[in-house]
């Protein structure tokens, strides 16, 4: 289960039931119906020691919408 939080300039990203040390990547893209092969990565590390992920980026205030996914292997 993930989370995502526009807070002030920031978006945080929360996620827990990964598997502990495992490697995922964030993909992004601006419209959800771009096919999955052709999201853009934008992060790639590990879950905690509990599964769980805890991410911030900057928004970029000039785009609409933004869409998150999490791809792990």
């Amino acid at each position: 289960m993930a989370e995502t939080v526009v807070s002030g300039a920031n978006v945080n990203v929360t996620g827990v039931g990964g598997v502990p040390g495992a490697t995922f990547i964030l993909l992004t893209t601006t419209n959800v119906a771009t096919p999955p092969g052709l999201w853009t990565p934008s992060l790639t590390n590990q879950f905690d020691q509990f599964g769980v992920i805890d991410l911030t980026n900057l928004v970029n205030r000039s785009e609409p919408q933004r869409f998150f996914r999490l791809q792990t292997p």
